[in-house]
């Protein structure tokens, strides 16, 4: 089966964590990785493991048919690692891949970007998810607030970008209420998924 190209910037291997509850809804090597995604070129790379304490990235495709994305949908998951970048994070990876925006009940090709990293590094207020959050919109992104959601483990929330529409979700663990000895995982990942956008979207 041919595998969609998929793009590896660090990778550090995290064990013994237990999995959080999924919430519904890293200057110049940066360079060379958007060059690289906008152009086609990449090697492949190892999916996550659901012991480092996240759910595991789901594979790429599931038929033999190769996905690619569309060049606005490229642009915009290009974007968002170009931000992503510039943070602390275990691994940084832009996948092609189909999407699905399940609340437009649609699918198409898109790509996938997704950074892993220690929930330690970001602090309460400035997650990765809030810095994509609120630089985007200062470059041209649209806010669907139908979309948004918060909850104890994580955020969902979607922005448009000239016919491209793309789903955010910050997962992290956010501990147990009911159980004072309950310590939090420290992992965090972001996942950001992008189609172009529906007809009226």
């Amino acid at each position: 089966m041919t595998r969609p190209e998929t793009f590896t910037m660090r990778r550090h291997a995290t064990e013994g964590l237990a999995p959080i509850r999924l919430f519904p809804t890293q200057r110049a090597a940066a360079a060379l990785f958007l060059l690289a995604f906008l152009t086609g070129c990449g090697g492949s790379t190892p999916q996550q493991s659901e012991a480092e304490g996240l759910p595991a990235e789901e594979p790429a495709v599931a038929n033999d048919e190769v996905t690619v994305a569309p060049q606005p949908v490229r642009a915009a998951c290009a974007q968002v690692a170009a931000i992503l970048g510039a943070m602390p994070a275990d691994s940084l990876t832009v996948s092609e891949r189909v999407v699905t925006d399940y609340l437009a009940d649609r699918s198409g090709p898109g790509c996938r970007v997704r950074l892993d990293g220690l929930a330690s590094s970001y602090g309460s207020t400035a997650r990765p998810n809030d810095v994509v959050r609120e630089a985007l919109p200062t470059r041209g992104w649209n806010e669907d607030f139908g979309y948004a959601a918060d909850g104890p483990d994580g955020t969902g929330f979607a922005l448009r970008w000239r016919g491209v529409t793309c789903l955010f979700q910050g997962m992290w663990d956010g501990g147990d209420d009911a159980d004072p000895t309950d310590v939090p995982a420290d992992r965090y990942a972001l996942e950001v998924n992008c189609l172009e956008s529906g007809a009226g979207q």
